[in-house]
């Protein structure tokens, strides 16, 4: 799941917020599954260009993180980390479908700055993440 507006100004140069979330579930066997939910809240500046029918752009991202992480084990355990500082990069291109329609292909890194010292859950705590994502985009 991922959400963002951009407001932006005639030069290129916008002020995007990003909002996204993951879900990832891990099999146990003989155990109900543990499942983790990780969500970002981003801002940062975007830069774009018109080419066209084609409309790049890249952006730098900062915000925060946080995940909630449910373990299904013998005796049912939640992680529930504070917020922490996350931030990423990466950019796209808008092709335009219509007058205000446009069909988005996006790639980002995103490091959410999550530290654990549980021994059994450091490797399924998400440090970083690529993210490749489609959708509509709407001009208003």
């Amino acid at each position: 799941m991922d959400a963002s507006v951009n407001l932006k100004s005639k030069l290129g140069l916008g002020l995007v917020s990003d909002f996204s979330g993951f879900y990832k579930t891990y099999p146990n066997v003989g155990f109900p599954n543990d499942q983790s939910k990780t969500y970002l809240y981003l801002f940062g500046p975007q830069y774009s260009f018109r080419l066209h029918r084609f409309t790049p752009f890249a952006h730098v991202l900062f915000g925060v993180g946080h995940i909630k992480y449910i373990s299904g084990g013998v005796a049912d355990t939640v992680f529930d980390k504070q917020p922490t500082f996350a931030y990423g990069f990466g950019g796209g291109v808008d092709y335009d479908l219509a007058w205000h329609m446009a069909l988005r292909v996006q790639a980002d890194y995103l490091h959410p700055g999550f530290v654990t010292f549980d021994n059994q859950l450091q490797e399924r705590v998400p440090r970083s993440n690529s993210r490749i994502s489609t959708g509509i985009v709407f001009r208003f």
